[in-house]
């Protein structure tokens, strides 16, 4: 059965084209084989072919696998924020 898919799309801002990874999945028993290593790999090719000079991608919540996967595919983090909330009860 299929074990994962990466979904991207084309990114504009200050005159920069990049290529912007907007999903990234893959299934519980398939990970730790290389599959999300494999799909990056292939998204960053598609958007190689479109011509696209850099990639970016964005994570939220427990991060240490992502971050280890982006830096697998030379990926760097350049910014972190942090997002507050107030439960408001009903």
């Amino acid at each position: 059965g299929i074990v994962g898919a990466a979904l991207g799309e084309q990114g504009e801002m200050a005159q920069k084209r990049f290529g912007l990874v907007t999903a990234l999945a893959v299934a519980h028993r398939a990970r730790g084989q290389g599959h999300g290593r494999t799909l990056l790999l292939l998204l960053f090719d598609a958007f190689r072919r479109k011509r696209l000079r850099f990639a970016e991608a964005a994570v939220h919540g427990p991060t240490a696998a992502a971050a280890r996967l982006f830096e697998s595919v030379g990926m760097t983090a350049t910014r972190e924020t942090e997002r507050w909330e107030k439960v408001l009860g009903v």
